[in-house]
């Protein structure tokens, strides 16, 4: 049975349609499903509701408070699901998404959440987000096409942020 599915195992393998995660695996690396394509992901509970990999406890259930990875591509808008109270590190890393809804109740945004994203416009960072790790919304200069147009930032947290390291 699969129990890991390691770092970037399946990354930049263009993944369409859906995936179904086994129930048997109780361990995800981060960048596992960056880059694909999927329209749906099955964490082994039967829901398909979107391109959502979530984290797992340690006894191997589903943490729907942790989003691994966003596994779609191209999307003009993503709604965060609820249930996120994380957004891990690299979740959204390299995705052709425009634009993002991060809902209340999310605490953390996790290094490089953001990087190479192709962000537009304005992100609201809910006042709920207690830390927001370093390069979250970063942009890869030299490479200006995979850039969006992102020009706001609205920190609604009451919190100061480093947001030169958090912009790169």
């Amino acid at each position: 049975n699969l129990t890991t599915i390691g770092g970037s195992a399946l990354r930049y393998l263009s993944l369409t349609g859906g995936v179904t995660i086994p129930s048997t695996v109780n361990s995800i690396g981060t960048l596992a499903f960056a880059l694909n394509k999927l329209d749906w992901v099955d964490n082994g509970d039967g829901d398909k509701t979107g391109p959502f990999v979530y984290s797992r406890n340690s006894d191997g259930s589903i943490n729907k408070a942790s989003l691994l990875s966003y596994a779609g591509y191209s999307k003009s808008h993503v709604d965060i699901p609820s249930s996120v109270k994380t957004i891990q590190s690299h979740a959204f890393y390299y995705t052709y998404t425009k634009s993002v809804t991060i809902p209340e109740g999310v605490t953390t945004i996790g290094n490089n959440a953001f990087e190479l994203c192709k962000l537009e416009g304005t992100v609201v960072i809910p006042s709920t987000v207690t830390s927001i790790g370093q390069n979250a919304f970063k942009k890869q200069i030299t490479w200006t096409s995979m850039n969006g147009s992102l020009d706001k930032i609205v920190n609604k947290t009451g919190r100061s942020f480093n947001w030169q390291s958090i912009t790169g």
